[in-house]
C-alpha cells in the first residue's frame, strides 16, 4: 500500500498526546479511538502499526479476542463489534477510523452505523 495505515496510526498517536496534554489536571477523559476493519489480516496490520508508533494500549474486538474496554484504541472487526456490543457504544469514541472506507457503503456497515 501507500502507507495510509502508518500515517493514520501516527495521527492517532499525535492526537492522543495532544489530548493528554490538554486534559492534564482536568476531569475529562483522554482521546479514545476506534478503528473498524473488515478482515483479520487488516486488524493485525493495525496492531503492528500502532505498536510501531508507540501505542500499546490497544483493545481488540474480534473473534477469539477478549474485549478490553479501557484501552485507548480499539481495533474492531465490524461484524464482531456489532454482534457483541450495543450500537450506542460508537458514541463513546472521539475518533472513528474506517479502514478500507469504500466498504462502509456495504450492507454490513450501513445496517449498523
Amino acid at each position: 500500500g501507500a502507507g495510509k495505515t502508518v500515517v493514520v496510526a501516527s495521527l492517532i498517536h499525535q492526537m492522543m498526546e495532544a489530548t493528554s496534554l490538554a486534559q492534564r489536571g482536568k476531569p475529562h477523559p483522554a482521546l479514545q479511538a476506534l478503528v473498524l476493519v473488515h478482515r483479520q489480516e487488516i486488524l493485525q496490520q493495525w496492531q503492528s502499526q500502532l505498536r510501531s508508533v508507540g501505542i500499546t494500549d490497544v483493545g481488540f474486538i474480534a473473534p477469539g479476542e477478549k474485549h478490553n474496554p479501557s484501552a485507548s484504541v480499539q481495533c474492531a472487526m465490524v461484524q464482531t463489534l456489532f454482534r457483541r456490543l450495543d450500537k450506542h457504544y460508537l458514541g463513546s469514541f472521539s475518533l472513528i477510523v474506517i479502514d478500507e472506507a469504500h466498504h462502509s457503503t456495504g450492507s454490513s456497515y450501513q445496517r449498523e452505523i
